[in-house]
């Protein structure tokens, strides 16, 4: 064949293709397919065009048109909501593969969204719409694992879909991926990995990731121990509001670790902390106020985050309130809330509530609930309970707090010597008196085997057990 021709033909042909894409371009915004003009409509909020446009193509099966006219329906937009058309249309879509459709499908599942909530049916669609790439729906299947809710639990799977999430950005995934590699949680434990995923989801501005990279450089895990570093991270978190951030700086500032102390620092630090809703940081604040440290002294103001600290379960505010009662700072001096107060941080388990309380029970001479909570709070290292069991041991607490009816323990001077010798180095004076009177009369045995008893010493206020001489007495 002659080249020229080959030539001419090939830029004849060239020319009809340009002059074509000309027409094309020309014609395009007039007779550009419906379904594109359909988004584009979504897209600039004109919701009538879109319905107007996705309906009919719906109704002929595009399955990118059920998904948008159900998504009308599920948000209300242009048409009246309705959860039962968007279920309708999104099982239309989702069933002819539409992956973010799928993934709709999860949500209205999981969220009870005009169906009954159904774990384990939000987690077929999660998956399915994982498989194909949508990032939302492999880390809300990596949750539903990591949980055992819909999905028997598995941490293995979890970690698999969180990573498939993470690597397409989403934060969550990425912070809770690190988490899972710091802990070694369904995969092996790589602090490297952790700092990776943690340092990912702090760029993006993920407060909590910050905080979390900045333990990991406080406690040197995988990595030389950097204070520095640790209170740059946990500044960063703090400034971007992670509250338990902002509670370690404020600790930092007000015991003066690692920063020189604060009390105006730690006060800021509290308060913002504490205005999310941090219990500890509640506690921390009523404190800076009862001390009036960094701020003036505020009584009242004390006794307002102590109460909200308490409210949230926690035995040390619980105490402190029982405290100012007994005290009348910031309130009115009231025993029977001097008691309540007292009961529910002793069954918090707080050791000083349990001695205060069991000392009250003792002056109204209910030595049934004085004695246990006096032993608990023995076993749990409170001096003065240790003390107080010594006597109760020797018989001396006849003295002091006289009663009739049996006693709760049966006289024991080893035991009173155990206590005793406790007591005193927890820096009881009186209990070191009595425990050298005691030494004088009794035997080098009975010496011994208190000194023996006294290296074995554990904590353990399981020890305890409640006294009830109706039913006959249990002892420690």
């Amino acid at each position: 064949m002659d080249g020229s021709f080959l030539i001419r033909a090939i830029v004849l042909a060239n020319t009809i293709a340009v002059g074509l894409m000309l027409v094309l371009a020309v014609v395009r915004p007039a007779t550009a397919d419906p379904a594109e003009r359909a988004t584009a409509a979504y897209t600039r909020g004109d919701f009538d065009a879109a319905l107007a446009l996705w309906r009919p193509l719906a109704a002929k099966g595009e399955a990118g048109a059920q998904y948008g006219l159900a998504t009308l329906y599920d948000k209300g937009q242009g048409v009246g909501q309705s959860a039962a058309e968007a279920l309708k249309w999104y099982r239309k879509a989702a069933d002819q593969g539409h992956a973010r459709a799928r993934f709709s499908l999860g949500l209205i599942h999981d969220q009870a969204r005009g169906v009954p909530r159904d774990l384990a049916a939000a987690a077929k669609w999660y998956r399915l719409a994982a498989k194909q790439g949508v990032a939302r729906a492999q880390l809300n299947l990596a949750i539903l694992f990591d949980d055992g809710e819909g999905v028997p639990q598995d941490y293995g799977k979890a970690a698999i879909w969180y990573r498939e999430a993470a690597q397409q950005g989403l934060i969550r995934a990425q912070a809770n991926l690190g988490a899972m590699s710091r802990d070694g949680v369904g995969v092996a434990r790589d602090y490297s990995e952790a700092r990776k995923w943690y340092r990912l989801a702090g760029r993006q501005g993920m407060s909590a990731a910050l905080y979390a990279l900045g333990e990991m450089y406080r406690l040197g895990e995988g990595v030389g121990a950097s204070r520095g570093e640790a209170l740059k991270l946990y500044r960063q978190a703090a400034d971007q509001g992670e509250p338990n951030a902002q509670l370690h700086l404020a600790h930092l500032y007000h015991q003066g670790r690692a920063v020189p102390a604060d009390h105006a620092g730690a006060f800021k630090w509290y308060r913002k902390s504490a205005d999310q809703g941090l219990a500890a940081a509640q506690y921390g604040l009523a404190t800076m106020y009862w001390d009036g440290l960094g701020t003036a002294r505020d009584d009242r103001q004390a006794v307002k985050w102590f109460r909200r600290a308490a409210a949230q379960g926690m035995a040390s505010a619980q105490y402190r309130m029982g405290v100012s009662y007994y005290l009348g700072r910031g309130v009115g001096k009231k025993p029977s809330q001097v008691v309540k107060w007292y009961a529910r941080a002793a069954d918090g388990g707080h050791a000083n509530a349990r001695y205060a309380l069991g000392y009250l029970y003792l002056g109204q001479r209910r030595m049934s609930l004085a004695w246990w909570l006096i032993c608990a709070a023995a076993h749990q290292r409170q001096a003065n309970a240790q003390y107080i069991a010594g006597l109760f041991y020797e018989g001396r607490h006849l003295i002091r707090w006289p009663f009739s009816g049996p006693s709760p323990v049966r006289p024991d001077r080893v035991r009173a010597l155990l206590w005793y010798s406790i007591a005193a180095a927890n820096g009881i004076s009186e209990a070191g008196q009595f425990r050298d009177d005691l030494k004088n009369r009794i035997t080098a045995a009975e010496q011994a085997k208190a000194a023996a008893l006294v290296k074995r010493w554990r904590p353990n206020p399981a020890a305890c057990k409640r006294w009830r001489p109706q039913g006959g007495r249990s002892r420690p």
